[in-house]
């Protein structure tokens, strides 16, 4: 985290050394003073401005809140009070005696029963007509469930059992009041109109048993009237509430999500057609719970509203202004606010520009004398004008320009001195700038690379270093100069010859960056590690062939010779093919390591699922597990990773080594766990191997990716065992830009992470 920490750190260094190169203003005193000025001005205020405006804005929003919650209680209000009013009318009936009495006389079939419905008939159209229109009609229902009077002679004879309000209302006692969701039918009217039903049941005035159920039809759209502030109007208000808001929306959602009264931005064609699935709807309808604040509405609009539960009839009163318009008043505070915040920073910027210019005129003059100086008239000299700081630093400033003559002359001695010394080392040395221009070359560089003049570019000499450095300068590449690295080069006879390289990086007196290379010829050392890498290889090669024939010749004679043979002759039977596997399980590691340090390893991709081939490669570890008494899981990632190009035969070797390893160096039973994970981290693949094993010491893990290094407790726990796995699979790793590393710790075991990039692998076919 550090690392990444300080790359970053650089990056935004350099970034900001080039933005201050081109801009030299930025470097100048009276820009800090400005500046300065500026911080302790401006932020102060603006930091209090910040804090009063939030206070005033979250008021602000609080109130504007808190008038929609009252503007839904309001309208709460007036929906219950209306309902009740529409429930006391009904009540009204059933309490009605000549009502009750002349149900009876139908019910009963009594010899004046056709006398008795006309005169109902009759009362109950005079009763329609004191409700000013607001009302379709009523029915008087009989127990059996057939309308036997109504203010519409097509009522009469309906059979309503079907029908909830009369199904639920027969039950009710006395008193009590059955109110219907709003719904649409075909009763008093041509076609289907909404209506809002209520019904009572009707006792007998004797017995005071139910004889029957008065319903009444209300027209809804007193709902509307209601909400939209109509109603009010008519009533003698000047205006509604929805005349005052340009987009305020108030309307009631029914326990089907539907729309069950008008909204402003809808036509009359919505009603119980517009499914409203909002948050607030949604609240109100699984907890009962009443909404406040911002949410999308059915339009997808973002708005500002507050919503009320009618849980008694599954209704969700719903208030909706606009963001826009709830908060107009909030964003003309906003501009007012920025727009006095931006005149004072320009009042600030103009005062502090004035103080600093006034400060640092004499600084300007002075830096005049010294371009001057700097162009190479050394006669220059400042004028003292003032007995101020400013005159003490021109007097001290001509006091240097008396001793800079002889510091020059002492300077070019000591240059003198480093050339010799250089040229008497017997290694090369060079110094390169920051385009890899030769500023020196001693005499042993002369000698290994040829005569070499200043202003020759290195990597004519070195040709690793061409595709790094000849489109880029080497700054951006510091980091891969840093250190030592091993190079090919030409000799001046056309041989190669291999060298270690040191690099070192200063700056000279004007700032540039410069590098040091030391070099060390290693060409012998090199030739001879070719040679002993080519007898390991011609030597694995001789012997794969009769070590191969030996462990097939010892199986045959154990699957065809098993009954002829006694239990000692088994035994050695069984000792040989054994020996001769790990032999030959060894000459394949030494090829397989011959190959990697010569470059000849082969890399054929293909398009492959990732987790497949994991899964199908630690099944075949199931035989070792399962005589280790170990219990291998594989977690694949939650989300399929993308198919890439890979190698199955070295995804293989890879993940066998470290899934092998981790059973072998584990205790049997219990404790001998092994986790496999496979994951996606941003552009890469990462694989973890997990165990519980013996651990690696601490002071030996630097050395477990070195060819032929076990650690102790590994040779302890397991005698066979040849210390090139890790080696093989590190390299192989590396071959194509992957990544490993490993935590552990000695008893609790090891964890190893293989980076793999989504890249894929590339196709190499390398015949050296």
């Amino acid at each position: 985290m550090s690392s990444r920490f300080n790359k970053i750190w650089q990056a935004f260094k350099r970034k900001k050394a080039i933005f201050v190169a081109r801009h030299p203003g930025l470097k100048s005193i009276s820009f800090k003073l400005t500046f300065i000025i500026f911080l302790l001005s401006v932020v102060p205020l603006l930091v209090a401005s910040y804090l009063i405006f939030s206070y005033v804005k979250a008021d602000l929003r609080s109130q504007i809140i808190e008038s929609q919650v009252l503007i839904a209680e309001a309208q709460e209000g007036h929906v219950f009070s209306f309902l009740e009013s529409l429930k006391g009318k009904t009540l009204d009936l059933t309490y009605n005696t000549l009502i009750s009495r002349l149900l009876e006389k139908i019910a009963n079939k009594k010899p004046d029963s056709e006398q008795a419905a006309q005169e109902l008939n009759t009362y109950l159209s005079f009763i329609r007509k004191t409700f000013n229109n607001r009302i379709y009609g009523i029915n008087v229902i009989d127990k059996n469930g057939v309308v036997v009077a109504s203010t519409d002679a097509r009522e009469i004879g309906r059979d309503e059992r079907q029908d909830d309000y009369f199904s639920q209302t027969i039950g009710l006692d006395r008193g009590q009041v059955f109110l219907s969701d709003i719904v649409t039918g075909h009763h008093f009217v041509e076609g289907k109109n909404p209506f809002l039903v209520v019904a009572s049941p009707l006792v007998g005035e004797q017995d005071g048993k139910t004889i029957g159920v008065v319903t009444e039809y209300f027209k809804t759209h007193y709902l509307d009237d209601l909400l939209s502030g109509k109603y009010q109007e008519a009533l003698g208000a000047i205006s509604g509430i929805l005349g005052r808001n340009k987009t305020l929306d108030i309307y009631l959602v029914n326990k089907d999500k539907l729309l069950i009264t008008k909204s402003r931005f809808l036509g009359v064609e919505s009603f119980l057609t517009q499914v409203v699935d909002t948050d607030p709807v949604r609240a109100c309808l699984s907890g009962r719970e009443e909404a406040v604040g911002m949410w999308n509405n059915y339009l997808g609009d973002r708005v500002l509203g507050a919503a009320m539960c009618l849980p008694n009839l599954g209704w969700t009163l719903v208030v909706e202004k606009h963001e826009q318009e709830a908060f107009q008043l909030m964003a003309a505070l906003t501009k007012n606010v920025n727009t006095f915040i931006f005149l004072i920073i320009a009042l600030v910027a103009a005062f502090g520009i004035y103080i600093a210019r006034k400060i640092t005129r004499p600084m300007v003059s002075l830096s005049r004398v010294i371009q001057e100086i700097i162009q190479g008239n050394f006669h220059m000299r400042s004028r003292v004008d003032s007995q101020d700081e400013i005159g003490a630093l021109s007097g001290s400033f001509n006091q240097m320009l008396d001793k800079l003559d002889g510091a020059s002359a002492q300077l070019a001695a000591e240059k003198n001195k480093l050339s010799v010394i250089l040229d008497s080392l017997p290694v090369p040395v060079d110094i390169v700038d920051e385009q890899r221009t030769i500023l020196y070359a001693n005499e042993a560089f002369k000698r290994l690379f040829g005569e070499c003049a200043a202003g020759d570019k290195c990597y004519l000499k070195i040709k690793d270093d061409k595709k790094i450095c000849e489109n880029c300068p080497l700054k951006e590449g510091i980091e891969k100069m840093k250190g030592v690295r091993s190079i090919e080069v030409g000799g001046v006879g056309g041989g190669k010859i291999y060298l270690i390289v040191s690099h070192a990086t200063f700056k000279d007196v004007s700032q540039e960056t410069r590098v040091v290379e030391v070099f060390l010829d290693v060409t012998k050392e090199r030739e001879v590690e070719r040679m002993k890498t080519e007898f390991v290889s011609v030597a694995s090669h001789q012997l794969r062939t009769p070590l191969t024939a030996i462990k097939l010749f010892a199986e045959i004679l154990k699957s065809e010779q098993s009954d002829n043979l006694n239990k000692s002759q088994k035994d050695y039977l069984e000792n040989i093919y054994k020996s001769t596997d790990r032999m030959v399980q060894l000459v394949n590691e030494l090829l397989s390591v011959s190959r990697l340090e010569t470059g000849r390893l082969t890399v054929t991709p293909k398009l492959a699922q990732l987790e497949d081939l994991m899964s199908a490669i630690i099944k075949e570890t199931s035989s070792l597990a399962e005589s280790k008494q170990c219990v291998v899981t594989f977690r694949e990632p939650k989300k399929k990773l993308a198919p890439i190009p890979i190698d199955t035969s070295l995804l293989r070797q890879i993940i066998g080594n470290l899934v092998h390893n981790a059973i072998v160096y584990s205790e049997p039973g219990k404790k001998c766990q092994v986790e496999v994970l496979l994951e996606q981290d941003k552009s890469d693949a990462l694989i973890t191997v997990i165990d519980q094993g013996v651990g690696i010491p601490k002071d030996e893990q630097p050395r477990i990716f070195e060819k032929f290094f076990r650690a102790s407790n590994a040779v302890r726990a397991e005698a066979s065992g040849t210390g090139l796995g890790l080696f093989i699979t590190k390299t192989i790793i590396e071959g194509f830009g992957g990544k490993i590393w490993f935590e552990s710790a000695v008893g609790k075991g090891t964890t190893f992470y293989v980076i793999i990039p989504m890249s894929g692998m590339r196709e190499k076919n390398d015949k050296k």
